[in-house]
């Protein structure tokens, strides 16, 4: 079983001569249906991405989608993964390598049958990106029934600062000179009003379950992330001045809303939790948050 990761840069970035709400700038984006799986603005990454959103929080989750679609869609950079099925092989040598490229072939250890070790590498260097999936069919899409053989199973968004806070036990970092985390000694020291990124809409679709595919994508996300801090300034930065908010250097903090039934995942990808942020609801489903902060690369 091999799988492809591809990246999409945010496809709609705040302009500073922009009069419009990030909500203004999102409106034209919608969630795929049986009758419209492409629909004409969004992009194909995101499409993908909010193929598997749809699956996982709606369908699944039985979130709200009038939800799912937010402020942040066309700010953030998103991360599709895809399986390769070696019956649809573009090069039809049934190997599953797209265009000669093998991004995160599973590699298989150990015993037979259900108890073989799975590791899951995921490149998510610079060159992933949407010019780099295969054309099919004339109309350049790609994901389940477009032919294609790469069906989108697993998804990660990355929102730059600034980051609202949506909810009342986060405000307390607005104020206090230094907020060490109650949760522990290796819990990162946030300071009053530091700029931090988010991981969100972690959704692997069911059948994909087990590959370690969510863990890839949360670590994944964040290596990108301490090597390309220029480029998360640079969006922070077009954001501040649509709002003429002020812009500080992102630092390295990064803030997940975990649901609690995988705050054990989280803990394995290095962040802590944050205890005195409690647990609340969102969607009938009860998180909590939790905090990691990385050393950049220059």
């Amino acid at each position: 079983m091999h799988f492809t990761i591809h990246l999409q840069t945010p496809p709609n970035p705040p302009k500073p001569s922009s009069s419009s709400s990030p909500q203004k700038q999102n409106i034209n984006y919608h969630l795929p249906t049986p009758s419209t799986p492409h629909p004409a603005n969004n992009p194909r990454i995101l499409n993908d991405a909010l193929t598997i959103r749809q699956k996982v929080f709606i369908d699944e989750q039985r979130c709200s989608p009038e939800g799912e679609i937010d402020q942040d869609e066309g700010r953030s950079w998103h991360w599709v993964v895809y399986h390769q099925s070696s019956a649809f092989s573009p090069g039809g040598d049934g190997d599953g390598v797209v265009q000669g490229e093998e991004r995160g072939r599973l590699q298989q250890g150990g015993g037979g049958g259900g108890g073989k070790k799975v590791v899951i590498s995921l490149d998510f260097g610079g060159d992933n990106h949407f010019d780099t999936l295969p054309r099919n069919g004339g109309d350049g899409r790609t994901g389940a029934g477009s032919g294609s053989g790469l069906g989108p199973v697993a998804t990660i968004r990355l929102v730059p600062p600034p980051n609202r806070h949506e909810h009342e036990h986060e405000h307390e970092h607005e104020h206090g000179q230094e907020d060490h985390l109650s949760s522990g000694g290796d819990a990162p020291p946030i300071q009053t009003g530091e700029p931090y990124i988010k991981l969100t809409r972690v959704a692997v679709m069911p059948e994909y379950r087990g590959y370690g595919l969510g863990r890839a994508l949360v670590e994944g996300a964040v290596e990108w992330a301490r090597g390309h801090a220029r480029e998360i300034d640079a969006a922070a930065a077009a954001a501040a001045a649509a709002t003429s908010g002020e812009n500080t250097p992102w630092k390295g903090l990064v803030l997940v809303h975990a649901q609690t039934q995988v705050e054990k995942l989280y803990q394995r990808c290095g962040f802590v939790t944050d205890e005195s942020m409690g647990r609340w609801d969102e969607e009938g489903i009860e998180h909590l948050g939790m905090w990691r902060r990385v050393d950049l690369v220059d």
